[in-house]
C-alpha cells in the first residue's frame, strides 16, 4: 500500500489493519490503533498518534524505516520497533512494554511522561535525547553515543497540544556492557541502576543524583563526576578511576 500526502485524513479507529511494507510518505494516520502491522514499513515525514486518551496497542513495526516522523499521543503500550532504522524521529507517550531490540536510531527523540518494562538491548542509538521518567528500561549490549539524558529544562518544546517541560529520572536502568561515550546526564536523577562493565569515557555526569547505582569494571576513562561521590566509586572496582574528572 501506499499513503502520500494524506495530511487531513479524519479521525480513524484502525483495528486489525495490515500495513505490511506499505510507503507512508508526508501524511498523518491518527485517532485509535489496535493489532496493526506497520512491520517493514517505510515511514516517512509521517505522523502516527493516538491524540489524549486514545491508544496505540499491539502494534508491530519490526523491521520498519522510520525518518522525520512522529509517532505517539494517547497512551502507546505492547509496541514493537525491533530491528528497525529510525532516523530524526520523536517518540511520545511511550507507557509499557516497548520493544526497540537491534535497531539503529539516530538524531531521534523520546519525551515521555513514565515509560516503563521496556527494551532498548543491543541497539545503536547515537545523538538523541531522552525525556521523562524511565522505569525498568534494558539497554543491555547498547551502543549509546553523545545522547542526552539531562534534567535541563530551560527549553521547552511547544506543541498545539502539549507542552512538554520534563527532565531525566531513571530507575532501575540495566546500561550493563553498553558503551556511552560521550552521552551526558547532567542532573538526571538515577536509582538503582547497573552500569556493570559499562564503558563510561568523556560521560557527564555533573550534578547528577546517584542513589544505589553499581559501576563495577565500568571504564571511566575522562568520566565527570561531581567529587562528593568519590568515596562512593572509589569502593566499586571500576577501571581508569584515576582518569575520572572530578568536578
Amino acid at each position: 500500500a501506499k499513503i502520500i500526502d494524506c495530511l487531513k485524513m479524519n479521525p480513524i479507529i484502525f483495528d486489525n489493519v495490515n500495513f505490511y511494507k506499505a510507503k507512508i510518505v508526508n501524511s498523518f494516520l491518527g485517532y485509535n490503533f489496535n493489532n496493526v502491522s506497520f512491520k517493514k514499513a517505510h515511514i516517512i515525514k509521517s505522523g502516527i498518534s493516538g491524540f489524549w486518551k486514545n491508544i496505540l496497542t499491539n502494534i508491530e513495526f519490526s523491521g520498519s524505516y522510520i525518518y522525520r516522523s512522529s509517532i505517539g499521543g494517547g497512551k502507546v503500550i505492547n509496541v514493537k520497533f525491533k530491528n528497525s532504522t529510525i532516523i530524526n524521529s520523536g517518540f511520545g507517550s511511550l507507557t509499557r512494554n516497548i520493544y526497540f531490540d537491534n535497531s539503529k536510531i539516530s538524531r531521534s527523540r523520546f519525551y515521555v511522561g513514565v515509560f516503563f518494562n521496556s527494551s532498548m538491548k543491543n541497539t545503536i542509538i547515537k545523538n538523541s535525547k531522552f525525556n521523562g521518567k524511565f522505569i525498568n528500561i534494558n539497554f543491555i549490549n547498547s551502543k549509546i553515543i553523545k545522547c542526552s539524558f539531562n534534567n535541563i529544562r530551560s527549553k521547552r518544546i511547544k506543541g498545539k497540544y502539549v507542552k512538554y517541560d520534563k527532565g531525566f529520572t531513571g530507575r532501575k536502568l540495566k546500561f550493563i556492557n553498553c558503551i556511552l561515550t560521550g552521552s551526558t546526564f547532567i542532573k538526571a536523577k538515577l536509582y538503582n541502576s547497573n552500569f556493570t562493565n559499562a564503558n563510561l569515557t568523556n560521560v557527564d555526569f555533573t550534578k547528577t543524583t546517584f542513589k544505589n547505582i553499581t559501576f563495577k569494571n565500568a571504564d571511566m576513562t575522562g568520566t565527570k563526576i561531581d567529587r562528593k561521590y568519590y568515596n562512593y566509586i572509589k569502593k566499586q572496582g571500576v577501571r581508569n578511576y584515576d582518569k575520572i574528572k572530578w568536578q
